[in-house]
């Protein structure tokens, strides 16, 4: 990988280990000005809400199978793979050999490569949310609400996910995912979300958006 990237590893896993780096990522930050869900639903639109899409409907039996099987007892596809098939509640559990990670444990300090901890993509699959796009595809195309269940999910991940603690805070790839996912129901379902829940859901965008700008340099170095 040449010299820059050596040096720059080094110095980067330095920190690391002896706790500087973790001094760049607190567990809490100021709660931010976010406009009330009113006023944010006039501003300028990456697309609108679900009411105003020109889109012709389709019912795809193979989404409504995947997704029926999500509402009956949450198992999703894994990689997007019908043979990974995995029901998993707990966050912070690799559903492919049960290893759980600490939630409590800054991510600068988790062993995310070990055999113990196996597979880390099988942890983060889940948490990166790419299943709201079944759910939100399902909720147009068969005309069925899954509103509810789509805020359900993101709560219950921010009410056990607190800033920078726990595995999902260790890849600024797998959070951009997440927040992109994130973004896409909240536009979609704009007039099913409750002011509180968009409050939060914001607060937490924000966050995960620190946490990805105060790492970058990582990933242009060494990615």
């Amino acid at each position: 990988m040449g010299r820059q990237y050596f040096w720059f590893r080094l110095q980067y896993e330095i920190k690391k280990k002896s706790g500087l780096l973790k001094l760049k990522f607190p567990t809490t930050l100021p709660r931010i000005a976010i406009p009330k869900l009113k006023n944010w639903q006039f501003l300028p639109a990456v697309f609108g809400a679900k009411k105003h899409l020109q889109v012709k409907k389709r019912q795809d039996l193979v989404l409504k199978n995947r997704v029926e099987r999500f509402l009956k007892n949450q198992s999703i596809e894994y990689f997007n793979n019908p043979n990974l098939v995995f029901y998993e509640q707990n966050w912070h559990k690799n559903p492919q050999n049960g290893f759980v990670f600490d939630s409590k444990k800054h991510w600068t300090a988790i062993n995310d490569f070990s055999a113990e901890t196996g597979d880390i993509k099988f942890v983060w699959e889940k948490a990166r949310f790419n299943y709201l796009q079944d759910l939100i595809r399902y909720d147009f195309h068969f005309g069925e609400d899954c509103s509810q269940i789509v805020f359900q999910e993101i709560d219950s991940w921010i009410n056990t996910n607190p800033l920078n603690l726990g595995v999902h805070y260790c890849c600024g790839q797998e959070i951009s995912f997440r927040i992109l996912n994130w973004i896409f129901a909240l536009y979609y379902f704009q007039d099913d979300v409750e002011e509180n829940i968009f409050q939060k859901i914001i607060q937490s965008i924000y966050e995960q958006t620190h946490r990805v700008s105060e790492n970058h340099v990582f990933a242009q170095k060494t990615v």
